[in-house]
């Protein structure tokens, strides 16, 4: 491509039996159920730092509360 690589993101729910939602978001303050790391990222979640990869995830059963420290990621939110 003209502009170099790409990444695509989809996200696929049943209709009528959830939502969702996403965003791409730098360092700040999120709240997801999912987050998918685009670049080398440092989030807390629960007092706890992890030091992730491209193509990394952070999967939850409930929306929670994370701060993203570095990076940008890919913000997932699904209610039902």
């Amino acid at each position: 491509l003209p502009g170099g690589p790409t990444r695509d993101c989809g996200l696929m729910v049943r209709r009528g039996a959830a939502t969702g939602s996403r965003q791409v978001t730098g360092p700040g303050r999120v709240r997801a159920t999912v987050l998918v790391v685009l670049e080398r990222a440092i989030v807390r979640t629960a007092g706890q730092e992890e030091d992730l990869g491209p193509g990394d995830a952070l999967l939850s059963d409930e929306p929670v509360d994370a701060d993203v420290v570095a990076g940008r990621v890919v913000v997932v939110t699904v209610t039902a």
